[in-house]
């Protein structure tokens, strides 16, 4: 059955048809709907085109692309664009996405790409939705894709900006908020349209009344400080004991990290964040040097290989810190923070139903969700964050919709956009600096009379500013007008004019190469060229202290051998231009003097290579300069080397119906996502006296493991199968 929109939701779905807007509505307004019918809209209007929803996070392109197949006319399938994957498309993968899909769902730095590079062209696209459109600030993919590919002057594309927040970052008084409107509104070429939802409304009103905001009262501590000392002796040592070959570059954040997860959590959880992430790698670590050597003889390899199993050793000795360094005997199990919070899951939320608490750093995810497993009866927690599998992110929101995961601990992953009913409660955990986190965050509580509890911030100064920010985009008074929008076309024509010819450098059907994409095209260059070899910080030359320390060269392969590009050469091309003057200050607020110097540099030195045919069109490599890069600039191999990533390991894939085989095969390519699936597990079958005789090899391990015998090769595979994965995942 078709949905009906609200009269709330049918004002903005006219606007939308009819000219650029921005539609700010509360969360759980239904801004998808408007989202949907808009989409119908432009298919009827323009059948041969196609409409692109960017959301913001890959866990997003799920849920929005199965929303629009269920609810868009015709039940159109939606391509979902996410994921490392898409880095290898090209042209003929995109024109077959376009043939096969009306309806693109993705991340926006997916479709930045993709229209830099051409493969996606303006006229392909008669509708782009941007969900959460406050994140086109600066120099994000959302609006680098407004000022570098959909320029008011050039496009027909109709825009459509969905928000319950407008502002991104922290709302302090309502000057600075009607700022931040006429910015947006400028920059995608739109008016903002606030339809009065109470007008509409029965639901989200009452909502809105029986959601309630508490602040959570917990004691002070100062753990972090009391026992930074022993965190890094203790660090300290293990690296010392455990990186024999000195591959492990830079502990410093992981220090940093580790003391947060002890400040806040107390001891059991800064335990279990070392087994999860620095043993855990530094044992990946042992194992792939053993296995896969990259460490210049086949001496050290052997080696290696006879220390391994002591190495291991070291590392499970180290597992429990509390018992082996006498640094933390007296540190708390559980922090107070902690404890609060453990009562408040007990006593009130929990009986409510399922919810979600909000942490503001990775590291603290999946040891607080173990931490709530371990202390709290029934309570099934998974951890959530950004750089986190798809397949996981998607699995584990799966499993709390249905009700198998009671609490999702997660980063500010989920609080944009995730569609949860019946989620009950929202804690934040940690501190928040800004509106639009209050927000989309306690907006995840869908549940009529849901409970927001906060650690750190006030909930009535943030419903101040919330009802500020709604204020100012409900004011037909302040906005862009004409004046303001012939100043800012001034402006931009005068940088134009100011760097014609200069900057950005562009050709006829060629990708354009600017400041920002030429440091891209000079890294995946140098990659391809020296591949696994390639250390940026090698290519660049300043002249000691003593002497300014400027930039002398920059020293890059090239199809001739090795060749340095002179400061000299650079300064010559950007003559009396400053980058200042030509490149909005938002976009350059972020970047350091060294960072601009070097961005100035890599442009020049990609429009050279573009201008003597070592790029394509598309600023890729051609075959031929490849091949000679690669043959005359060979540099010495260098040592790989390991960072403690801020990350935590997969969970063992689960057993679903029996299925071993499925499984294993699963556990395999999480261990190996860069290999075919084929390539790393193999079964070999054998009919004896006693029936079928399976034998399944992990190939990159050289490992295999003999089931029992079977009435059949099915089932022969299966037993063996399970053995293996019985084995390898514990």
């Amino acid at each position: 059955m078709a949905l009906v929109p609200r009269p709330y939701q049918q004002h903005c779905i006219d606007c939308a048809c009819d000219r650029n807007i921005i539609a700010v509505l509360p969360t759980n307004a239904g801004k998808t709907l408007i989202a949907v019918k808009t989409i119908d809209h432009f298919h009827r209007k323009f059948p041969r085109k196609c409409a692109i929803l960017a959301v913001p996070t890959k866990a997003l392109v799920k849920q929005q692309a199965i929303y629009c197949k269920t609810h868009c006319e015709g039940g159109p399938e939606a391509a979902q664009l996410c994921g490392m994957e898409m880095e290898g498309w090209d042209a003929s993968k995109w024109r077959a996405c376009r043939r096969t899909y009306r309806i693109l769902v993705g991340t926006p730095e997916i479709f930045r790409r993709a229209l830099e590079k051409g493969f996606l062209q303006q006229n392909d696209i008669s509708l782009l939705i941007l969900d959460e459109c406050h994140n086109a600030v600066g120099n994000s993919p959302m609006a680098r894709i407004m000022k570098e590919n959909l320029s008011k002057s050039q496009t027909d594309v109709r825009i459509l900006g969905l928000t319950a927040s407008f502002v991104s970052g922290a709302v302090k008084k309502s000057s600075d908020v009607e700022i931040k409107k006429i910015e947006l509104e400028l920059l995608l070429h739109a008016k903002m349209v606030c339809s009065d939802v109470a007008a509409a409304g029965e639901v989200l009103l009452s909502m809105d009344k029986k959601k309630e905001w508490h602040q959570v009262s917990c004691p002070i501590e100062s753990l972090e400080e009391v026992f930074a000392a022993a965190i890094e002796e203790y660090l300290s040592e293990l690296i010392s004991e455990c990186d024999p070959c000195g591959r492990l570059s830079d502990i410093s954040k992981g220090l940093r990290r580790l003391r947060h997860v002890f400040a806040e959590l107390g001891m059991r959880g800064f335990t279990h964040a070392m087994q999860k992430t620095i043993i855990h790698q530094l044992n990946s670590q042992a194992h792939d040097l053993a296995v896969h050597p990259n460490i210049g003889s086949q001496a050290k390899a052997a080696a290696l290989r006879k220390q391994l199993p002591v190495l291991q050793g070291k590392l499970a000795a180290r597992a429990d810190p509390a018992s082996t360094h006498a640094g933390f005997a007296n540190a708390p199990p559980l922090s107070g923070k902690l404890k609060v919070l453990l009562r408040l899951l007990q006593e009130t939320l929990m009986p409510l139903g399922k919810g979600i608490v909000f942490v503001t750093q990775v590291i603290l995810t999946v040891p607080l969700a173990h931490l709530l497993q371990a202390n709290i009866k029934d309570c099934k927690a998974v951890g959530i964050y950004g750089q986190m599998p798809l397949a996981d992110q998607n699995s584990a929101i799966q499993r709390f919709k249905q009700g198998e995961l009671r609490v999702l601990v997660s980063t500010d992953t989920l609080q944009e956009g995730i569609d949860v009913p019946d989620c009950e409660w929202v804690v934040r955990f940690n501190e928040f600096t800004t509106t639009k986190s209050h927000i989309q965050g306690s907006g995840r509580a869908r549940s009529l009379a849901a409970q927001v509890y906060y650690f750190k911030n006030d909930p009535d100064f943030e419903q101040e500013r919330a009802s500020l920010m709604k204020k100012v985009a409900g004011d037909q008074n302040v906005g862009v007008t004409e004046e303001i929008q012939e100043a800012r076309d001034k402006k931009r024509r005068r940088r134009e004019e100011a760097a014609r010819g200069i900057h950005p450098f562009e050709e006829p059907d060629c990708s354009p190469i600017n400041f920002f994409n030429g440091l891209e095209i000079m890294y995946h260059w140098c990659q391809q060229t020296l591949f696994q070899n390639f250390a940026p910080e090698n290519l660049y030359h300043y002249a000691p202290e003593a002497q300014g320390g400027g930039l002398v060269g920059v020293r890059v392969p090239w199809p001739t051998g090795f060749t340095t590009v002179m400061a000299d050469e650079i300064d010559r091309y950007w003559g009396e231009i400053k980058v200042q003057d030509i490149i909005e200050a938002s976009c350059l607020r972020k970047y350091s003097p060294k960072d601009i110097e070097r961005r100035k540099a890599l442009f020049v030195i990609a429009v050279k290579m573009r201008k003597k045919g070592y790029l394509d069109n598309r600023n890729e490599p051609t075959g031929m300069s490849l091949a000679l890069a690669r043959s005359l600039c060979e540099v010495e191999a260098r040592p790989a080397t390991l960072r403690i990533r801020n990350t935590f390991p997969r969970d063992n894939p689960r057993v679903q119906g029996g299925n071993f085989v499925s499984a294993l095969n699963e556990w395999a390519q999480r261990q190996w996502p860069t290999k075919v699936s084929s390539d790393l597990v193999t079964y070999l079958e054998r009919h004896g006296d006693d029936g079928w005789v399976s034998t399944v090899q992990i190939v990159m391990n050289d490992l295999s493991f003999t089931g029992v015998a079977s009435v059949n090769k099915k089932a022969a595979q299966q037993l063996a199968a399970r053995k293996a994965f019985e084995c390898l995942s514990t």
